[in-house]
């Protein structure tokens, strides 16, 4: 997505929807961007556009990071596969999904304070 020139991104969301009709898989970021040690809010609008057009299954992903000297370890969580409802919001998928991948994560959502690193 192409955030400084939305329009040039139709083509790209295109692309998308023809991608997940085929059978492949989309990573989807809820939060937009990276918080450091801590769960940004959760963006609805690729979802509800995924939603408007599909109903795919979603698995949400929880990553961990902890620093160890001057190595950092990843952990990378998988939680439950799940469909919206038939009439679930995107806001409600996102929320779900803000959830899952919070506890998968070791985060909690509304937390500004760094979790305490479980390695």
């Amino acid at each position: 997505m192409n955030r400084k020139r939305p329009i040039e991104s139709r083509d790209s969301l295109g692309s998308v929807i023809e991608q997940l009709r085929s059978g492949e898989g989309l990573v989807i970021f809820p939060e937009g961007t990276y918080y450091r040690d801590r769960m940004g809010p959760g963006h609805s609008g690729m979802v509800r556009l995924i939603l408007s057009r599909l109903s795919p299954a979603f698995i949400p992903v929880g990553i961990n990071y902890c620093r160890k000297g001057w190595r950092t370890r990843v952990r990378v969580r998988f939680g439950n596969v799940f469909h919206a409802d038939p009439g679930m919001s995107a806001t409600a998928v996102v929320d779900l999904m803000m959830r899952d991948i919070a506890r998968l994560s070791d985060l909690e959502i509304t937390s500004k304070k760094p979790h305490p690193e479980k390695c």
